[in-house]
């Protein structure tokens, strides 16, 4: 969902993450930061969608099949090994290629994911990142993967192997120094927004070379302390949580140099917002709301980007990730310790059901999540 602030938030994700031509959903992308944040989707073939979770308790990523009812089930050799505290998970905009930030061992673990959601490393397997990696997201073209470092205050920057999904380092931009420590990483088209605990910072990027170039007036400073970002499926809008308020604020972005421009009309959260999920229709908007133990759900107007209330989901166990299954129409949400509850959701009204057996028990300590669909 990343400086440092307990272990609890270093166990938050993000899924939520949304990009343009993909749903994050974090995500199917996102994302889903604090730690853990990262995006997903994918538009391949297979019918079958699986949730792919960065695992930092067992250094490992569990793949779980998801029925149509919302149960989740291991596939056969989950979890897979990956390196020292996976807290951050993308996929490729193809569903095949995942992507995962090693916090404690500074690299990203690189997988293709087969029809039956079985994961098989690529290449090297790893490739060596800035400081303590937190988030990462493929830009929406495929061919690009940034990697936020929280330590080191940088961003490195990968191209993808169309064939392989295999990672190179762009040695002639990567790394990139910024001025503070990449929280969130989200796409609107080649516009590219890192959060940070105190403010977003956007960049164009150029999708021939991989550099990327700062938007005028980088970086942007709305609010005290930011929790997380997300933008808009339709591209047009981006949304930040204010940790110091508890609020949800709104900014319309430039069509023609990305810049974001804050809306009036900040709407109230939870307690502790710290990660935002689209549905793929943009109409409903997600907040896990950690320290009030809530999911709230607004409701979001594709042409003025307003938010308005909807509902709220109570006793969800201090909520820290979010991730959505736009084939089942199924929200994912990582509680505490290593439980992940999931709901239905009705396509009409947003509203959400908890399907039957959840919350499931997912590894030791899952950070993050995404839904794939090969």
């Amino acid at each position: 969902m990343p400086s440092l602030r307990s272990m609890g938030v270093l166990l938050c994700a993000v899924l939520s993450l949304a990009v343009t031509s993909l749903v994050w959903t974090g995500c199917d992308g996102n994302t889903g930061v604090t730690p853990g944040r990262g995006t997903g989707g994918g538009s391949g073939t297979n019918a079958a969608t699986y949730l792919v979770v960065a695992d930092s308790g067992s250094n490992s990523v569990p793949v779980l099949g998801i029925a149509a009812t919302g149960n989740i089930t291991p596939v056969a050799g989950s979890p897979f090994i990956a390196g020292a505290q996976p807290i951050a998970v993308a996929i490729a905009p193809n569903g095949k290629f995942i992507y995962v930030a090693n916090m404690n061992s500074s690299t990203v673990s690189a997988f293709t994911i087969a029809a039956n959601g079985t994961l098989s490393s690529v290449g090297a397997a790893a490739a060596n990142t800035g400081s303590q990696p937190g988030t990462l997201a493929v830009d929406p073209s495929g061919k690009f993967l940034i990697v936020g470092n929280q330590t080191s205050l940088s961003l490195s920057i990968f191209s993808i192997n169309a064939s392989t999904g295999a990672l190179s380092e762009v040695a002639a931009v990567s790394p990139m120094t910024v001025s503070f420590s990449p929280r969130a990483i989200v796409f609107s088209g080649t516009f590219v927004y890192v959060e940070s605990a105190t403010g977003i910072a956007g960049f164009r990027l150029d999708t021939a070379t991989g550099a990327l170039a700062a938007m005028a007036g980088s970086p942007f400073t709305p609010a005290t302390i930011l929790n997380n970002i997300a933008v808009s499926p339709n591209g047009r809008f981006l949304y930040a949580l204010d940790g110091s308020s508890n609020q949800v604020l709104t900014f319309a972005l430039d069509p023609n140099t990305g810049i974001p421009v804050a809306q009036a009309g900040a709407i109230a959260s939870g307690a502790d917002p710290v990660a935002m999920q689209f549905d793929p229709t943009g109409k409903f908007l997600y907040v896990a709301n950690r320290s009030s133990n809530a999911i709230t759900q607004l409701n979001a107007n594709a042409t003025t980007g307003a938010l308005t209330a909807g509902i709220t989901i109570t006793d969800v166990a201090q909520p820290t990730a979010l991730a959505y299954d736009s084939i089942n129409n199924l929200l994912f949400v990582i509680n505490s310790g290593n439980r992940v509850s999931v709901f239905t959701v009705t396509a009409s009204t947003g509203a959400l059901t908890p399907v039957t057996g959840s919350p499931f028990t997912v590894g030791t300590a899952p950070a993050s999540m995404a839904v794939a669909r090969p």
